[in-house]
């Protein structure tokens, strides 16, 4: 009889924890997509704030803020579709951004190829948010500088894995490249000292590559510990 009773209190117990388990994967699917809503309707409201401004450098401004909020709600929309709540699957989100970019500056009579590697990666929110943002500056940068007067081009982004916590990121084209009037180490333009700032949060080092034709960058970085 109480091996009986003992069997069901554990059972029961069990039934509970799974039903808490079940409730709260529900309240964080909840609010990844409710996190995703609300920085879609804050595009949403710089584009129709855009809509009534004739200067078109201010209004560029206002689209690189809005693919730049799109960055991040990418990465809401993915853990809210995700089995796993705690991490994206790395490759997918970042062929997916940068298709998503290669589509809103190019359009579809331009042929910029995309290349994505990576080892079936996955990263937590803490990183993937940084490092995305960093992407879209740097694709948006090859979008909007290297391949400014060029219709056809390839973007290439590679990830792998190093010794845990460290990773390596591969990015770049085969646009026009840098000018040499662009110090990449100290500039003026609030993308590149994104990528500078973004390099630091992710404890990371970045290097431009200067062996290959285009503009190219090297980084490491280190999965930054999520704090509960």
């Amino acid at each position: 009889m109480r091996s009986i009773k003992k069997n069901q209190y554990i059972n029961s117990l069990n039934k509970t924890i799974r039903d808490r388990l079940n409730e709260r994967n529900t309240l964080l699917k909840e609010i990844h997509h409710r996190v995703k809503n609300n920085l879609q309707v804050i595009t949403s409201l710089l584009s129709l704030q855009s809509s009534f401004i004739k200067d078109d450098k201010i209004k560029g401004l206002f689209r690189y803020s809005q693919y730049r909020i799109n960055s991040m709600a990418i990465i809401h929309e993915m853990l809210y579709k995700s089995k796993d709540l705690s991490k994206i699957n790395y490759g997918d989100y970042a062929r997916r951004l940068a298709s998503t970019l290669i589509s809103s500056m190019k359009g579809t009579n331009k042929k910029i190829d995309l290349k994505v590697e990576a080892d079936e990666i996955h990263l937590n929110l803490d990183t993937s948010v940084p490092l995305g943002l960093m992407v879209n500056e740097i694709i948006t940068n090859s979008l909007k500088y290297g391949f400014k007067n060029i219709d056809e081009g390839l973007i290439t982004v590679k990830f792998e894995k190093l010794q845990y916590p460290n990773f390596l990121m591969y990015i770049g084209d085969n646009g026009s490249g840098f000018s040499d009037e662009i110090d990449f180490r100290n500039t003026k333009s609030l993308g590149l000292k994104l990528i500078h700032m973004l390099t630091l949060q992710l404890k990371g080092n970045i290097e431009k590559d200067n062996t290959e034709n285009g503009t190219h960058y090297i980084l490491t970085f280190q999965e930054i510990e999520q704090i509960s």
